[in-house]
């Protein structure tokens, strides 16, 4: 993603906090990976890599928006010398953001 490590671990640490007062812990030497796990949730670099997975799915079965359907060009469907088969064409993309 588009974000700073340290800005990552940063939200992780507020998201264990908030796992530690919903117990009543206020040691951190108690492990928060056994209290997240009884209340279901994921860490939130899990739950981003899930809707990034999400997303590549819905636009390869065309159930996205039509504007990114064109991320999901599968190359070919049979395999040739000079091609592997069922990869993603990513096309190139200019982006006036970086230019001064």
């Amino acid at each position: 993603m588009n974000c700073a490590k340290y800005l990552k671990d940063r939200v992780q640490k507020i998201q264990n906090r908030g796992i530690r007062m919903i117990y009543g812990v206020g040691s951190r030497r108690v492990s928060v990976t056994n209290l997240r796990n009884k209340l279901g949730w994921y860490t939130l670099e899990s739950r981003r890599d899930q809707h990034c997975f999400k997303l590549v799915k819905h636009c390869l079965n065309k159930t996205s928006p039509e504007y990114l359907h064109l991320f999901s060009q599968v190359r070919n469907r049979y395999t040739t010398r000079n091609s592997t088969a069922g990869l993603l064409n990513v096309p190139f993309m200019k982006s006036l953001l970086l230019v001064e």
